[in-house]
């Protein structure tokens, strides 16, 4: 279920905001995945009441977007 609610909000990303995250990482993360990054802090700020921009900095920092990376 929550696949699909990350499909659907990804799929509403728009090519701005896409964009603008690939721009923080042009190297590895890829347009689907920029938005798969943007879908994800967007359903976890609304969940949590967090701000979007702020998930998607601590992704950047803590782990480059890379959701297996494991930090100290």
């Amino acid at each position: 279920m929550l696949e699909l609610l990350l499909a659907i909000v990804a799929a509403l990303c728009p090519d701005s905001a896409a964009d603008g995250l690939r721009s923080t990482a042009p190297t590895y993360l890829t347009a689907e995945s920029a938005r798969e990054n943007w879908a994800a802090a967007t359903i976890a700020g609304v969940s949590y009441s967090v701000d979007r921009d702020l998930l998607l900095s601590i992704a950047h920092h803590e782990s480059r977007y890379q959701h297996r990376t494991v930090t100290r």
